[in-house]
């Protein structure tokens, strides 16, 4: 009796330690093999400033932005990942997708330009890249402290429900472990901005101003796109910018021409680099 009591009580701690075991596991593995139903879910993600590794393990965003002021091209097309949960199957399938007028301030035609509610996902596929095609106008420039938001939304259909309400990273994926995104919903937003760059060195660069980086391009004959990535800013290039556009501020100022940066309100300060630019 107390050898059937000792069984029965291990073979219940077990079974909670392999059901807990089955859950972790379901957790980590890729979310498109949730079984029960089949479902959609937006999979967009953000490149890690390195620009390496496993691309299934770079950071969920919910939010894009697109900032036409750090680049000189006037179009863009931003591709909308969709996945599926659940079985891929031998037939074509559609997802909904729709843009949210409530969450949208950015105008169709103007700064985007429509794409199809009806995305096909393909016989034998799991996801499909919805191109969207963003494009700049004269309001942008105008309003270069302004950004107008496009909100687009998933939608249940015949072929595909949403039970996948809210994500967590989990596992080795990149980013913040505690940020909770909606996977449902993308915030594309779109501005003028010269926002700061993947890579800014603040020990050699100092504080990040669009000034700054405009008139270091200009000096050392860069484009705002080389501080995107370590392929074409590494750490040598990195640490050259800094001491030789040093040596052209102190030597502007010793010519008595000062370089001035300006902060948010317009207030005038004489730019400087970091620290270590000597």
């Amino acid at each position: 009796i107390i050898i059937m009591k000792t069984i029965k009580i291990n073979g219940f701690t077990m079974s909670l330690i392999v059901g807990f075991t089955i859950l972790v596991y379901a957790c980590k593995t890729d979310m498109m093999d949730y079984e029960g139903v089949d479902g959609v879910y937006f999979v967009m993600q953000r490149k890690p400033p390195s620009g390496y590794g496993d691309p299934e393990q770079y950071e969920y965003v919910d939010t894009t932005y697109i900032p036409f002021g750090t680049t000189s091209s006037k179009d863009t097309t931003l591709f909308i990942r969709v996945r599926v949960m659940g079985d891929v199957k031998n037939y074509d399938r559609y997802v909904t997708i729709k843009v949210d007028p409530k969450a949208t301030t950015a105008e169709a035609n103007i700064d985007y330009i429509p794409f199809d509610d009806h995305q096909t996902i393909k016989a034998g596929e799991r996801q499909v890249d919805i191109p969207c095609r963003i494009t700049w106008n004269e309001k942008l420039a105008f309003n270069p402290d302004s950004t107008f938001y496009l909100a687009v939304k998933l939608e249940e259909n015949e072929f595909f429900s949403l039970p996948l309400k809210k994500w967590y990273p989990v596992g080795d994926i990149y980013g913040d472990k505690n940020k909770m995104i909606n996977p449902l919903v993308h915030v594309i937003g779109i501005n003028d901005q010269l926002g700061k760059p993947n890579i800014w060195n603040q020990n050699y660069w100092g504080d990040f101003s669009p000034t700054k980086i405009k008139l270091m391009c200009a000096v050392l004959g860069a484009q705002i796109s080389d501080f995107e990535k370590y392929s074409t800013m590494d750490i040598n290039r990195q640490i050259a910018y800094g001491r030789i556009f040093a040596k052209y501020l102190r030597e502007e100022k010793e010519a008595g021409r000062t370089v001035y940066d300006y902060d948010a309100l317009g207030n005038k300060f004489e730019m400087t680099m970091g620290p270590n630019a000597k």
